[in-house]
């Protein structure tokens, strides 16, 4: 399937979307979808809902709510370069929340995006948790009840705060240790994607909306984050 979204949206490196508001890949009231680069399949579990605010968004309810997504024809395994970005909002940020993750329970075979408050860190920040090591933002920009595009890029070569950068709404949030050690090559398969929980288990449950969801084989740089923000920010308003 092309993807046909808005022109202003960074396609290069795209492997993966998905958007509600968007009826080549999603149907409003379905459970299950494709996601808008390569037709992969996905599952509505539970109790998540289409609704309609912000031109089509999925509610999940905190409790074993979740969007499942069959294995990437074309994934980021290993220890390649990605981005991950999604536009959020939690209705607890006291809690710490999978937006979108994939991989398995074993050290440094997984990649998340979370948000609200990081496993040991400060409250309203966005984390990258590779399980076993936690990094975070620092700058408390992730705040309760409003949407956010919330980014992290992993540069490959190792975790540290040179080739793990986050951004909040277009603008760097800053980097921290959360949990475990720096200096971690990881190895993720290419399985296990889910949304609003973690990608194996059933804990990390959002608490909140998801828009949409863009993941690239590559950094993107500062201004090209900005770009996919500007881009979509009018419609998260």
């Amino acid at each position: 399937m092309a993807f046909h979204h808005s022109p202003r949206i960074v396609q290069d490196g795209l492997v993966f979307c998905m958007d509600p508001a968007n009826v080549k890949g999603y149907v409003s009231g379905s459970t299950s979808g494709t996601d808008l680069i390569q037709d992969t399949p996905y599952s509505l579990v539970s109790a998540v809902e289409y609704q309609s605010n912000n031109a089509g968004v999925w509610n999940f309810g905190g409790t074993d709510d979740y969007i499942s997504v069959n294995s990437l024809a074309t994934g980021i395994e290993g220890d390649s370069p990605t981005t991950i970005a999604a536009w959020v909002l939690s209705t607890d940020t006291t809690l710490r929340q999978a937006a979108f993750n994939y991989g398995t329970n074993t050290n440094n075979r997984a990649r998340g995006l979370e948000v609200g408050t990081p496993y040991s860190g400060t409250r309203y920040n966005i984390c990258f948790h590779t399980h076993g090591h936690v990094y975070s933002s620092n700058n408390n920009a992730f705040t309760e009840n409003e949407w956010h595009y919330c980014v992290v890029t992993y540069a490959g070569g190792g975790t540290n705060s040179t080739n793990i950068k986050f951004y909040i709404n277009g603008a760097d949030a800053g980097y921290e240790l959360d949990f475990g050690s720096e200096g971690q090559t990881l190895n993720t398969p290419n399985s296990g994607i889910k949304l609003g929980q973690r990608y194996v288990g059933s804990d990390l449950d959002l608490l909140g909306q998801i828009g949409s969801i863009h993941m690239y084989n590559r950094v993107l740089t500062p201004a090209e984050v900005l770009q996919n923000y500007n881009a979509l920010k009018g419609r998260f308003k």
